[in-house]
């Protein structure tokens, strides 16, 4: 696998070793334009290229390291916030979320502090009905997700404007599929031509290609590298340990 120090955006007809698209054309052997100047082979490629996307980012959400991953595409950063109302006991989730790593709410001086996370069987545990727990507005102290919606236990008694924020993970930024997209792969730079890599070992397996066994063998190797990258990326909270093996040879 190589591995690039440049940025690379979807699409570069210009500067072609920038373009994902145009290292997709080389890696199938689909020629100059071959891809970028068919409007539909385009569609079909971007479909690929957001499939390979999605893959790695799966790879790198599950290497989780300590370090929370989010797309450098992104405008903001992955939480929201939106009025904390007297006597409304339930929030809806932002629409791009995937995953939930937390509520925080503001306490009546505006101090935003944690809820604790309690489920349904939790509160049956205690020989409630979810609709008997915790009921009369006050501060609230636990949050449970139904559906699409935060419920918190109890309600508020008070109001705050950006009072409720929801901390949570969202999917990959995805390519359009037209040649004047610009956009990255949106994780570091040295793997973006894995992107390529990727879309490439999908079109060879459908087409049934000669070159399927060696793209795929890249893509996998490239798949592993970024696991171990991301698995270990917040080094100042989870250092490289020496390993005994380690030690011995040094001694030697």
């Amino acid at each position: 696998m190589w591995y690039n120090l440049v940025v690379m955006v979807f699409s570069d007809t210009t500067t072609k070793e920038n373009g994902l698209i145009q290292v997709y054309e080389r890696l199938l052997g689909l020629g100059d334009a071959g891809i970028s100047g068919d409007a539909n082979k385009l569609i079909e490629a971007t479909m690929y290229f957001n499939m390979a996307n999605s893959d790695i980012w799966s790879d790198i959400w599950n290497a989780y390291g300590g370090h929370h991953y989010d797309s450098s595409e992104q405008s903001d950063l992955p939480y929201a916030d939106q009025t904390l109302t007297s006597g409304t006991d339930v929030y809806a989730l932002p629409t791009d979320s995937i995953s939930v790593k937390g509520i925080e709410i503001k306490d009546n001086g505006g101090i935003l502090y944690k809820l604790n996370p309690i489920t349904l069987e939790q509160i049956h545990e205690q020989g409630l009905a979810e609709g008997n727990f915790q009921t009369t507005d006050s501060s609230p102290q636990w949050y449970s997700l139904i559906g699409r919606t935060v419920k918190l236990y109890p309600g508020p008694n008070y109001t705050q404007s950006e009072g409720f924020r929801v901390l949570y993970d969202r999917e990959q930024v995805k390519f359009a599929d037209s040649g004047s997209d610009t956009r990255t792969p949106g994780f570091d730079t040295p793997f973006h031509p894995l992107v390529a890599v990727g879309a490439a070992a999908i079109y060879a397996d459908i087409k049934s290609l000669q070159r399927t066994a060696r793209i795929e063998k890249r893509w996998q190797q490239g798949r592993a590298d970024v696991k171990k990258f991301y698995s270990k990326r917040y080094t100042e909270m989870f250092p490289p340990r020496i390993k005994v093996a380690d030690g011995v040879r040094q001694a030697r």
